[in-house]
């Protein structure tokens, strides 16, 4: 399809260790991702080559790709509710927030080259919803990170500096704020 090797790798890696890490329900959050986007395809690409039901698709095309979005975030609330975490919660919930956020971030940036390689018109519509969702998820990332250092602004100003990954997920954020 459209979207660049590396983009596809990027992604099938993030979903590939969300499979492997995550409990039973952060496997099936996954799988249903998986399936609203495949639904999403399958509906906007016959849409896009008719004008006229293009614009009507359009809207149901975008709530699908924002419900399915928030899927993992439901399932991620109803195990910390129930205490299926893992022994180490924060963690388990700050590494699937991020992984979430780089593979929507992801695809939301191949949307793009998608429409210009195939001349579909549904790519540039859920682009928006997919960039908001990566920073929705980027925001919450940071939340369980400010929560997990107790708001301490000394410590996390160490952290950023001293730890590459860190540097970069936080400057990501900054430009991820308009």
């Amino acid at each position: 399809a459209g979207m660049s090797s590396s983009s596809a790798l990027l992604t099938g890696t993030a979903l590939g260790w969300l499979w492997q890490h995550g409990s039973p329900r952060a496997r099936w959050a996954a799988l249903g991702g998986l399936a609203v986007s495949a639904a999403v395809l399958a509906m906007a690409a016959p849409a896009a080559a008719q004008n006229t039901a293009a614009a009507a698709a359009s809207a149901g095309v975008d709530r699908i790709v924002y419900l399915g979005g928030l899927i993992p975030a439901a399932v991620l609330i109803a195990d910390a509710l129930t205490g299926q975490l893992g022994a180490n919660p924060i963690q388990r919930a700050t590494l699937q927030t991020g992984l979430l956020t780089l593979a929507l971030l992801v695809l939301s940036l191949a949307c793009t080259p998608l429409r210009l390689l195939t001349g579909w018109t549904w790519p540039a519509r859920i682009r928006k919803t997919l960039g908001l969702l990566a920073f929705g998820y980027a925001a919450l990332h940071f939340l369980i990170y400010l929560l997990d250092h107790s708001f301490d602004l000394t410590l996390m100003t160490e952290d950023v500096l001293e730890r590459p990954f860190i540097t970069a997920g936080f400057t990501g954020l900054l430009l991820l704020v308009p």
